[in-house]
């Protein structure tokens, strides 16, 4: 990953712009989540006019939340794609020079024929934009959104919070056996 980051010094801004933007919307999403509990929790619980001015702030909140997910989660995807595909780009003419700068001889040998140069100008280039991509913001993008949601809930509740990260090791233990079972019978 950090062989990515190195390559994208030349896409230095639109990368970390979109790393950036990417934690911000991590870091939204679950106050997006609680604002909605709140709201849920003020429509069932109170009434009359308090109930009214309650509702309209945490709708309000939602309102806000959403526009702002909407916006950062389109400038992330997108400048994403942006860092990947100049990454791609780069990694290509680089690779493409380098094949130009061999000896005739070199292209004679068996494991340089045209089609395996071809397949790995593609396919080498490809994965390391992957990687330098929107692979990578999205990763950031899950980060802070566990982050922000573990800080959220523990100021919230701390003793609910500890329970369902105790819990996390089943879940994925369920997961591990899901995934077993579905390719297991794959056969």
């Amino acid at each position: 990953m950090l062989r990515a980051v190195k390559f994208n010094r030349p896409y230095f801004v639109p990368f970390w712009t979109a790393i950036f933007i990417a934690a911000l919307n991590g870091a939204i999403t679950p106050i997006f989540s609680y604002f909605l509990g709140k709201s849920l929790n003020v429509l069932i619980f109170e009434s009359g006019s308090e109930m009214l001015l309650h509702a309209r702030n945490y709708a309000i909140g939602l309102a806000a939340c959403a526009f702002a997910m909407g916006v950062t989660q389109y400038l992330f995807i997108s400048l994403g794609f942006l860092g990947g595909e100049a990454l791609n780009m780069f990694t290509r003419s680089s690779v493409f020079y380098t094949f130009l700068r061999q000896d005739v001889g070199w292209f004679d040998l068996k494991e340089n024929h045209t089609g395996s140069l071809t397949t790995k100008l593609a396919s080498d280039s490809l994965s390391l934009a992957d990687m330098g991509g929107l692979t990578m913001t999205v990763t950031v993008w899950i980060l802070f959104a566990v982050i922000s949601a573990f800080v959220l809930a523990m100021t919230s509740c701390w003793r609910i919070t500890l329970a369902c990260v105790g819990l996390v090791p089943f879940n994925m233990l369920g997961i591990i056996i899901e995934h077993v079972a579905q390719f297991s019978g794959a056969d």
